[in-house]
């Protein structure tokens, strides 16, 4: 399995996991490539809620190569018809939420870290015509970090970067999950 087939994988796991422990109706699934066909995302989550109606895209990199995401290299084609646009299109008809999971090999010390981005993040500048975005200061970014081989994402992490801003509030069984993960890590 490629590094980044297994980034999505992980991911994957980890959003139903979370949303388990969370106690929310929802479901994340992997959204695989076909001979022939353009793919749109690799992960959906389906629920009744807008909240967390989500398309992601998942990429991995290695960030001691590469400190930005090159449109080019990073997204199939770039023009008009080329992936971004018709991902966008996508979210329209859909009436999705698009996330950037973007997954940093390498970051420090050979750890991995995440970094999620609204979609705006990404269409935005390349409808402008930017070739990249810089990811040098990663201060300005939503960062999930990664210990005991789990990504320590929660709730809250996907609720932040949905750029629809539908504020929830988390329910009891959240909180407890949040505080369980906590303990968790701290025994780790």
């Amino acid at each position: 399995m490629s590094l980044g087939k297994q980034f999505e994988s992980e991911l994957c796991t980890t959003i139903n996991q979370i949303f388990l422990e969370a106690d929310v109706r929802a479901v994340a699934y992997r959204h695989f490539e076909y001979k022939m066909n353009e793919q749109l995302f690799d992960i959906f989550v389906d629920t009744r809620g807008i909240e967390y109606y989500l398309a992601i895209e998942c990429k991995s990199m290695d960030y001691s190569k590469n400190k930005s995401i090159n449109f080019r290299h990073a997204f199939h084609t770039v023009d008009e018809d080329g992936q971004i646009p018709r991902e966008d299109h996508f979210l329209w008809l859909s009436g999705r939420a698009g996330i950037i999971a973007l997954e940093l090999r390498n970051y420090n010390a050979n750890k991995k870290i995440m970094v999620l981005l609204g979609w705006p993040a990404i269409y935005k500048p390349w409808k402008e015509g930017a070739k990249s975005i810089d990811l040098k200061d990663l201060s300005k970014y939503h960062t999930v970090q990664r210990r005991g081989g789990e990504w320590q994402l929660t709730i809250e992490d996907l609720l932040s970067v949905n750029y629809l801003n539908k504020k929830v509030e988390p329910s009891k069984k959240a909180l407890r999950a949040r505080l369980a993960a906590q303990i968790r890590a701290k025994k780790q």
